[in-house]
């Protein structure tokens, strides 16, 4: 019985360890998606923040925002989690706001 148990003990934080590996490598170098779930019920407002794409990115620093709100830069690590009442402003490399969207 003790070598069942340790046996147990010595490999069950290889198994776990293990089990983690794959899911890990399979999200290294994805592109995170623009919108995974599309919500036409989302509440984070995009829809009205649409006149914001095109333009430079010091506009934001004017603004005020009443929710929660990502800005997205290249170089730049987000979690791939989807929030419908998140505002997600992604900046290009020029400074240029390229999307609003809800996420």
């Amino acid at each position: 019985m003790k070598k069942i148990i340790l046996a147990f003990a010595i490999l069950s934080p290889i198994f776990s360890l293990n089990a983690c590996a794959p899911i890990m490598a399979q999200n290294q170098g994805e592109i995170m998606p623009q919108n995974p779930n599309p919500n036409p019920n989302a509440t984070c407002h995009a829809d009205s923040l649409q006149y914001l794409v095109g333009q430079n990115r010091k506009v934001l620093e004017t603004m005020r925002f009443g929710g929660e709100v990502r800005f997205e830069e290249p170089g730049h690590a987000y979690t791939m989690d989807y929030r419908e009442n998140r505002l997600r402003i992604i900046i290009g490399e020029d400074g240029i706001i390229k999307s609003v969207l809800c996420g």
